[in-house]
């Protein structure tokens, strides 16, 4: 049996956007920033967004889905877009429309269950036996599409579908309560917002790196100093890259040390200093992997930052 499901929306969690949690620093960790770019550079140059007409049974449940997710954007300076609802006469920069339905599929579904056919005197059981038990598989599924557009020149800023299903076969034995179709809809539709609708703005952060230890090709009066400055990192960690350094200038240096100094600059800013030590380390070996990773947050972090300085400008500018 098959049959079309058409709801009012239940409770939208508000706060839908994914933000990384940074993890505690330890003694052989040092932070440095981590930054995140646009999912889309389109919209660095919008700052309010309209609900347009979102069809479908489901798609009212959509509109607030997708509310609560541009509203969860914020950049450096506060919310990254103003979402306009009711259109009270602003002209937005963009226009969101979109479309969802959801169906719930219910099929028939003998299950298995073993009873006991036999005890003895003490009740324990002698013999087994399987018994059929009626249970239902239930499938639920949504269909959603969006679209992004910009009503002064019509441009699609992005427009993307997706298709999300749930099944689970339901028996009357089972030791909790199913999830109800309501909380699986609202599951699947903010699952597929959450897919269909990128990072749209740019953040800072940080992130913990953890240090290189290997003390092979120090001199052995380095190999103490350089455990130590390890262990500093958790008390000290700018007296630790002093010491990393000066370890440098005494004598020569392995891959480890030279890693260790170059998260130390570009936890302090030096990213010149810090991108000149990977791509070295890269070029004495091209599968070092923490060089590569080390060149590739900085080069990450370089976008983020042009374009949290380009949206600052152009917010500026437009505000003038």
């Amino acid at each position: 049996m098959k049959q079309v499901y058409s709801r009012a929306l239940g409770s939208v969690a508000a706060a839908l956007s994914l933000i990384a949690m940074l993890q505690p620093a330890s003694a052989e960790t040092l932070r440095v920033p981590d930054h995140i770019p646009s999912g889309n550079p389109d919209f660095l140059t919008i700052q309010s967004i309209a609900l347009g007409a979102f069809q479908g049974d489901d798609g009212n449940a959509l509109s607030h889905v997708v509310e609560a997710r541009l509203a969860g954007f914020r950049g450096e300076d506060g919310p990254f877009f103003n979402v306009i609802v009711d259109g009270n006469g602003t002209k937005p920069d963009a226009i969101a429309t979109g479309s969802a339905r959801v169906s719930v599929e219910t099929f028939r579904n003998w299950q298995k269950r073993e009873i006991c056919d036999e005890k003895d005197a003490d009740k324990k059981c002698l013999r087994y036996r399987d018994v059929p038990m009626d249970c239902t598989r239930r499938i639920v599924s949504i269909s959603t599409q969006l679209r992004f557009h910009s009503p002064s020149d019509g441009r699609v800023l992005l427009s993307d579908g997706a298709q999300r299903r749930q099944e689970k076969v339901i028996c009357p034995d089972d030791s909790s309560s199913p999830q109800t179709v309501d909380e699986v809809a609202d599951e699947l539709l903010q699952a597929s917002v959450l897919s269909l609708i990128p990072e749209l703005a740019p953040r800072q952060g940080n992130y913990y790196v953890k240090l290189r230890e290997e003390t092979g090709g120090l001199a052995k009066p380095a190999v103490k100093r350089f455990r130590a400055a390890i262990k500093l990192t958790k008390t000290n960690p700018s007296a630790a890259c002093a010491e990393f350094d000066a370890l440098a200038g005494d004598g020569p240096q392995n891959a480890a040390l030279a890693f260790d100094r170059a998260v130390c600059a570009e936890g302090r800013g030096d990213v010149d200093s810090a991108l000149s030590i990977y791509n070295n380390l890269r070029s004495q070996n091209s599968n070092d992997q923490f060089a590569s990773e080390g060149i590739r947050r900085i080069d990450k972090n370089r976008r983020a930052l042009a374009e949290i300085t380009a949206r600052r400008a152009w917010v500026n500018g437009r505000s003038k």
